[in-house]
């Protein structure tokens, strides 16, 4: 079974829960195994917030999430940018203001949004909430 490893702080007993169990077995030792019919946990993004910085991740994700994340802004947040952005691997965009860019770290393995750090705190944690509502 392939899991969505959230990273180290979403590895919480809660996950840890939904996949594993322990079993005795006849000598009555214990053995972690796979949960029988675990379903794959819902992708989940968490914000991530540094000096300068306020990000909004997808953890692990692909490049098809930048996609649908670009897709989102315009809908729920009536977010300009534009898709030949998004052709370039990036979508800039604005929301009420905010100018926001919407990429995919290869390295990392995530989808982003970020801003500078500031009045955009507010915005990301909006599409984080929003987002991830619609991931579950």
């Amino acid at each position: 079974m392939a899991f969505r490893y959230p990273g180290d702080d979403g590895i919480t007993l809660a996950w840890f829960a939904h996949y594993f169990t322990w079993a005795h077995d006849a000598t009555g030792h214990d053995h972690l195994m796979l949960r029988a019919g675990a379903k794959l946990r819902p992708y989940r993004g968490t914000v991530v917030l540094s000096d300068d910085l306020a990000a909004y991740q997808v953890y692990p994700s692909g490049e098809p999430m930048v996609a649908a994340i670009a897709a989102f802004l315009p809908k729920e947040f009536h977010a300009t940018g534009s898709a030949e952005d998004l052709a370039r691997g990036s979508f800039n965009a604005s929301i009420a203001g905010v100018p926001v860019t919407v990429f995919y770290n290869d390295h990392g393995h995530y989808a982003t949004v970020d801003s500078e750090r500031g009045k955009s705190t507010a915005v990301i944690n909006r599409i984080a909430e929003r987002f991830n509502a619609l991931l579950e």
